[in-house]
């Protein structure tokens, strides 16, 4: 390699910020270092490899997730590392510690294009996200069936994600920018018993229609059996014409929702499964991906050492349901 190679590959590596003493100090991950007695980065990844058992019970510990049942062995690998098993015999429901601190905390920082910032705390997500797990229940569904979501990121999205989560169903995940085919296949695939999305959906100043697009997608499974929970986007300068609902199927939100503001969560195994993701199908159909009660805690250990997200941040990430990083976004900032 020559000189000027040389001086050029340094410039190109030269970092642009450097952190403070202090600053490193401040973060979860030298916290949690100094915790466990460990003196630098490197043999704080060497434990996290070599004692996996230790490490993600210490994690588990620092985010303050709650089981209902303890497990009974935390980690094991008797059938090959492969097939590894997490938390046996324990039982959860994640949703339960996504509801952290004092009830005035703020959850939720949202805002409607053009709109006003809103704020909610997060004692109004527990109350909605019980309304919608009373709401469920009162339809008639059943601990393990599958409901889709097919919505924009929103409050209410959160609140219904969690509302799914906590009642014991599986959440399918569903991008809102879907054609009615796309939608279909997935709806199939994950057999799913209902679909939660909004009537319309507001965009540059004109609402697009979200319901009609849900519903032709119904039309198209092998038995039109998928109910449709329609939540109205509010008010618009033109109103359009709504689409019309199956008397004996659809419901529309003030309907659905029942004034029930308690719910217990119900208890899961630890590998119960809460939400059906999706790839994105573009080499055939799309493949589904099962996470269960404990991936969350990845996404929050992620949220926590890598993002260094502590008490009162903000964090913000452009993002969908129907995409991993809806859930993540929902689990990294709400565990931390």
């Amino acid at each position: 390699m020559d000189e000027s190679t040389r001086n050029d590959r340094q410039k190109r590596w030269t970092p642009v910020w450097n952190p403070t003493p202090d600053q490193i100090q401040s973060t979860n991950i030298f916290k949690w270092m100094q915790d466990c007695g460990l003196d630098d980065y490197h043999s704080f990844y060497r434990w996290s490899v070599d004692a996996r058992e230790e490490f993600w019970q210490h994690a588990v510990s620092r985010l303050g997730i709650k089981f209902d049942q303890e497990p009974e062995q935390f980690l094991n690998v008797d059938d090959a590392a492969e097939n590894a098993r997490w938390c046996v015999g324990g039982q959860l429901n994640i949703a339960k510690s996504c509801f952290h601190g004092d009830d005035d905390e703020i959850a939720i920082l949202a805002q409607q294009p053009g709109g006003e910032l809103r704020r909610t705390t997060i004692s109004q997500l527990r109350t909605m996200a019980n309304r919608i797990s009373n709401s469920l229940a009162a339809r008639g569904y059943q601990k393990g069936d599958s409901i889709a979501v097919v919505l924009p990121m929103t409050e209410l999205s959160v609140a219904i994600y969690l509302g799914i989560v906590q009642a014991g169903f599986v959440v399918v995940s569903i991008a809102d920018s879907f054609a009615p085919p796309q939608i279909a296949t997935r709806l199939k695939i994950a057999q799913a018993r209902a679909v939660i999305t909004y009537d319309f959906q507001p965009r540059a100043g004109k609402m697009h229609p979200l319901h009609a697009r849900v519903a032709e997608a119904v039309g198209q499974l092998p038995e039109e059996s998928t109910s449709i929970i329609v939540i109205p986007a509010g008010a618009a300068t033109e109103t359009p014409k709504q689409h019309p609902l199956r008397d004996d199927l659809d419901i529309t939100w003030d309907k659905f929702l029942v004034d029930d503001h308690s719910f217990v969560p119900a208890i899961c195994d630890a590998d119960d499964t809460i939400n059906i993701l999706f790839s994105s199908g573009t080499t055939g159909d799309p493949k589904a991906i099962p996470w269960s009660h404990l991936t969350p805690i990845r996404c929050a250990v992620d949220g926590h050492v890598h993002h260094d997200i502590r008490p009162g941040d903000i964090v913000a990430w452009p993002t969908n349901l129907g995409w991993m990083m809806g859930p993540w976004l929902i689990f990294a900032s709400l565990l931390n």
